[in-house]
């Protein structure tokens, strides 16, 4: 009764709030969310995955960033790596990094996160040959899937045993960024403040709701397939390049405005999906 700091549940305060919110007990949100995210995952017929049953241990997040920061929390003393036109986030950590360009760039001593798809071209990104690569120097690895959901004919191989954790968030398949739903998946229980408030039940109940009821009334195969046609007509009318992701398109020098590391002219082509 005397132990922790909880705040007053006040009667008139809590007639108002949804049960999630005064229950501090209940573990039913949670849980259903974690088995729905997998099979979400897994019942996909657009890509193919593989591996990603070695990873028994997850947690609800607040997005994919939550995980991104707690893997570099974890390893602080290495240098990280990421390929050039990856997420920017990661630039924001004030911690030692370094941008590259091909796998033999990769270090004893080296951390690396990498997209699958590849955040600038939503494709594949040197992703098998960096895995080898990363296996033969025990670099650890964190995938991130942020675009899952979202993409086609993308291999998710997590069989390489130096991928410690994979991140997927429903932000960039459904319009609930503000809610920041996530989940990270870990080869081994990981001592950390995710795992710590998963298990004290201390999560974003609102996320995991409705995360709960987007993933059961719409397949990972949904967006996809319902706006790839008109991905393909958007990008001929503006001289695009489809690519992987049904929200994204790839331009020549007339689209340099969007480049990424001089390298990528990503287009996000969300809000024309929708135009009538």
């Amino acid at each position: 009764m005397y132990t922790g700091g909880r705040s007053i549940k006040d009667k008139d305060v809590s007639s108002i709030l949804p049960t999630m919110f005064v229950n501090d007990t209940d573990s039913t949100i949670s849980s259903i969310y974690l088995d729905t995210y997998r099979k979400w995952i897994i019942n996909n017929k657009l890509n193919t995955i593989i591996g990603l049953d070695n990873f028994l241990h997850c947690d609800y997040t607040n997005g994919t960033s939550e995980v991104f920061d707690h893997f570099r929390l974890k390893h602080k003393d290495k240098k990280f790596k990421f390929y050039k036109g990856e997420y920017r986030y990661h630039r924001f950590s004030g911690l030692n990094y370094q941008l590259i360009s091909n796998c033999n760039n990769l270090m004893p001593g080296d951390a690396l996160i990498i997209s699958l798809p590849f955040s600038s071209t939503c494709a594949i990104h040197k992703y098998e040959e960096t895995m080898i690569m990363c296996e033969k120097l025990n670099i650890p690895v964190l995938v991130d899937c942020a675009l899952f959901g979202t993409c086609s004919n993308i291999i998710f191989n997590f069989t390489y045993t130096c991928i410690e954790q994979i991140a997927f968030s429903l932000s960039k398949t459904f319009p609930i960024s503000q809610l920041r739903v996530g989940i990270r998946f870990s080869r081994i229980y990981e001592s950390d403040g995710i795992s710590a408030n998963n298990k004290a039940n201390y999560i974003n109940r609102v996320g995991a709701t409705v995360g709960n009821s987007l993933m059961e009334n719409f397949s990972s195969d949904y967006i996809y397939n319902k706006y790839q046609e008109k991905q393909k007509q958007i990008c001929r009318e503006l001289g695009l390049e489809p690519t992987n992701c049904v929200t994204f398109a790839l331009g020549d020098n007339e689209w340099s405005f969007l480049q990424r590391d001089g390298l990528y002219n990503r287009a996000c082509l969300s809000e024309r999906l929708i135009e009538d």
